[in-house]
């Protein structure tokens, strides 16, 4: 079985040890600035998402030091 939408978040949500609340803000921002449907969106768009989410952080970082 393959997860995607809302299986997906809670699976993510309950495995990644981060307080639920910071999660879920987090995650529904990615969700919305990537256009990625809560509902059915499958994990490949998300790898995508996330990919550029995490290059976006690490920019902001280096630029900040």
């Amino acid at each position: 079985m393959s997860l995607s939408g809302k299986n997906l978040t809670l699976e993510l949500c309950q495995h990644s040890e981060i307080d639920q609340s910071l999660f879920k803000n987090e995650f529904n921002d990615i969700l919305q600035n990537y256009r990625l449907n809560p509902e059915t969106f499958t994990l490949d768009e998300l790898r995508e998402a996330l990919a550029d989410y995490v290059q976006e952080l690490i920019l902001e970082m280096t630029k900040d030091s």
